[in-house]
């Protein structure tokens, strides 16, 4: 490693806060693991990605709760939320997710 990319590493790291937990928000009957999630900022929702479940979670996190589980997914293993065009994209492992 070059001394400079150290040095700004070893800065980074002295400054860096360890997570905390905050809160706990129970998704209720989620078969499997999760894979990816995406922030809507302005609506303080998380999009999850319930692998396991074949589904998409729409989750309040200021209200504590589950909101919506899309299901019809086919591995949902990628999301994204693009803000300028108000659209939530889902990659599937396999084909026939909606």
């Amino acid at each position: 490693m070059r001394p400079l990319a150290f040095l700004l590493f070893a800065a980074a790291l002295s400054y860096a806060q360890p997570f905390k937990l905050e809160k706990q928000i129970s998704l209720g009957d989620l078969d499997g693991r999760i894979d990816h999630l995406a922030m809507d900022i302005k609506t303080h929702r998380l999009l999850l990605s319930a692998l396991g479940s074949d589904s998409l979670m729409v989750i309040d996190v200021v209200g504590d709760k589950v909101l919506k589980s899309i299901g019809g997914q086919a591995e949902p293993q990628g999301t994204s939320y693009v803000a300028l065009v108000n659209r939530i994209y889902v990659a599937n492992g396999k084909e026939g997710g909606n």
